[in-house]
C-alpha cells in the first residue's frame, strides 16, 4: 500500500497553520470519502477541499487510489501492531479475545482514518487493494483463532467457530455506525463491547470478572 510521492508544486492556497500539503489532502479526502464514498469522490473535489490546484494534487499523490490506500493503511495499522504485540504474550484464550475485541472497538471509535461505513470487496477490487484485504483478513482471522482456542480449552461454549467469529466481528464493528465517540466514552464502549463478546461465549459466565481482571486496564495493557 505504498504510494509514490512526487515533488510538489506551489499550493493554490497557503495553509495558515503550516501543515504539510499531504496532511491537508488526506484530511480533505477523509471527509469526502466518509460523506459520499470513494467512487463518487473526484480528485478535483479533493483538491478544492484541500485548497490546491488539481495538477498540484498529483505531485503529492499520483492517483486517487493512492490517497485512499494511505487512509485505509492508517486505519488498520494500529490493529496489526496490536495483534503482533499480543502474539508475544502468553494469554488465556478468553483474556486474549477480550483484549482483542476491546482494542479493535477502541481503534474503530477513535482513529480518524476509519471511514464511517465499511467498504466491501465488490467496490475495492483490483491488485492495488490486495494488501489491504490481506491485512483485514489477518484481523478477522485473529478473532476466529481466539474463539477456536477458547472452545478447545473448554472456556467457551461448543459453538460453530466460523459463525461465532462472524458474530463477534459484527459486534466489534459497531462503531462504524455511530462515529465520532469522545475518547473517554470510547473506552467505556470498548469495555462494554468486549464484555458482551465474552458473556455470549463463556462456558461459565461467572468467570467474566476474572477474565476482565486478567485483561488489565486499557491504558496500562493495550
Amino acid at each position: 500500500m505504498n504510494t509514490t510521492k512526487k515533488v510538489g508544486r506551489p499550493r493554490a492556497i497557503e495553509d495558515t497553520d503550516g501543515r504539510p500539503p499531504e496532511e491537508v489532502i488526506l484530511e480533505a479526502a477523509r471527509a469526502l470519502f466518509a460523506r459520499q464514498g470513494y467512487t463518487a469522490t473526484t480528485t478535483r473535489q479533493i483538491a478544492d477541499a484541500a485548497g490546491l490546484r488539481q495538477p498540484s494534487l498529483f505531485h503529492y499523490f499520483g492517483r486517487k487510489v493512492d490517497i485512499f490506500l494511505r487512509i485505509l493503511e492508517a486505519a488498520i495499522e494500529p490493529e496489526l501492531r496490536f495483534i503482533a504485540a499480543e502474539s508475544e504474550r502468553t494469554l488465556r484464550p478468553d483474556v486474549a479475545l477480550y483484549r482483542y475485541a476491546r482494542f479493535v472497538v477502541f481503534n474503530l471509535s477513535t482513529n480518524r482514518n476509519v471511514l464511517g461505513s465499511p467498504y466491501g470487496r465488490s467496490e475495492l477490487k483490483g491488485e492495488e487493494f490486495r494488501a489491504y484485504w490481506s491485512a483485514l483478513d489477518k484481523v478477522t482471522v485473529t478473532a476466529r483463532e481466539h474463539i477456536q482456542a477458547g472452545v478447545e480449552a473448554g472456556l467457551f461454549l461448543d459453538v460453530d467457530v466460523d459463525v461465532a467469529a462472524r458474530q463477534v466481528f459484527a459486534l466489534i464493528e459497531s462503531p462504524l455506525n455511530h462515529r465520532r465517540i469522545p475518547a473517554v466514552r470510547a473506552r467505556e464502549h470498548a469495555e462494554l463491547a468486549a464484555t458482551l463478546v465474552l458473556r455470549g461465549l463463556l462456558h461459565d459466565p461467572a468467570t467474566l470478572q476474572e477474565t476482565r481482571s486478567l485483561a488489565g486496564l486499557m491504558d496500562d495493557a493495550d
